[in-house]
């Protein structure tokens, strides 16, 4: 009688751990993919944050002058930023207990642009991709950027508010 074996061969072992091995890198993107939104969908609320610290800045008057003769007020705001622009410019503006983060999920810097309406932030990703829940896209190189900004009908924001604080002071509009 012959010898009767108590274990796996090496081959048995290497076949085994081959297919463990395949089903794993079969799993991989169905596992990463919901990671990845989670990312995206971070990045875009941090965004939404950084919007509102834009507007904040945005209506906020780097000074204020009253005419003595009229009693007319007039506020000089500061600058547009036309292009976009790294967030540290827009964090440099508020006062040193505000948070803003500036790097989002995917270890790439916000971006912002401000005109005297608006404000916009862009969180840029670390690919192209198709569309993200309504947002506008912007494709930059080889990645593309998620654009968020406040809808500009929305009657009772910040801009609304300046508004009515302009009209009720007679300011002059800039």
């Amino acid at each position: 009688m012959g010898s009767r074996q108590m274990g796996f061969t090496v081959i048995e072992l290497a076949v085994v751990l081959a297919i463990i091995s395949i089903m794993l890198m079969c799993m991989i993107p169905v596992l990463s993919e919901p990671i990845h939104n989670a990312k995206i969908a971070g990045g875009v609320e941090q965004a939404k944050a950084i919007v509102d610290a834009c507007n904040l800045v945005r209506v906020t008057p780097t000074s204020t002058t009253v005419n003595a003769t009229n009693l007319q007020v007039t506020n000089t705001f500061g600058p547009d930023y036309n292009s976009w622009t790294d967030v540290s410019v827009l964090k440099a503006k508020l006062s040193s207990n505000y948070s803003l983060k500036t790097v989002n999920p995917f270890g790439k810097p916000y971006y912002f642009k401000m005109s005297d309406l608006t404000c916009s932030v862009a969180v840029e990703l670390d690919v192209l991709i198709d569309g993200w829940e309504g947002y506008e896209l912007e494709t930059a190189g080889a990645v593309t950027r998620i654009i968020v900004s406040v809808s500009t009908h929305n009657a009772t924001g910040p801009a609304w508010v300046q508004q009515q604080k302009r009209i009720l002071t007679g300011e002059v509009f800039r």
